[in-house]
């Protein structure tokens, strides 16, 4: 059986994920474990796979991810740092609703002309 010319023997290896650094961040240091919120709704899938990446579950604000049900609070979205993810944001029903974009893509035809 001929060898792998790949190191590993042909497995690929995951690099480690890290944190990436915030001077204003709060939460632990550059290579702190990853972490995620689950707020406002009962998503066990979600949670199972955020464990099975490698993510740990938080109640604090040194989240890097926050899954959330719908009306999340203004002061969230205030307090954001550049690398930390959710999965609304204000104004998301504009996009996510057929009825709602298409009266926008109307608005803007009327604006911009029909091509």
């Amino acid at each position: 059986m001929p060898e792998s010319a790949e190191p590993n023997g042909g497995k690929l290896k995951r690099p480690p994920v890290t944190v990436p650094f915030a001077s204003q961040w709060s939460g632990g240091p550059m290579g702190s474990l990853m972490t995620f919120r689950v707020e406002r709704i009962h998503a066990p899938l979600v949670k199972d796979l955020f464990l099975s990446n490698g993510m740990r579950p938080t109640s604090g604000t040194d989240w890097l991810v926050l899954w959330s049900g719908p009306r999340l609070r203004d002061g969230i979205y205030e307090g954001l740092h550049e690398f930390q993810r959710i999965n609304h944001f204000p104004g998301g029903t504009e996009l996510t609703r057929k009825d709602r974009l298409w009266t926008h893509f109307n608005k803007m035809a009327k604006t911009c002309g029909e091509e």
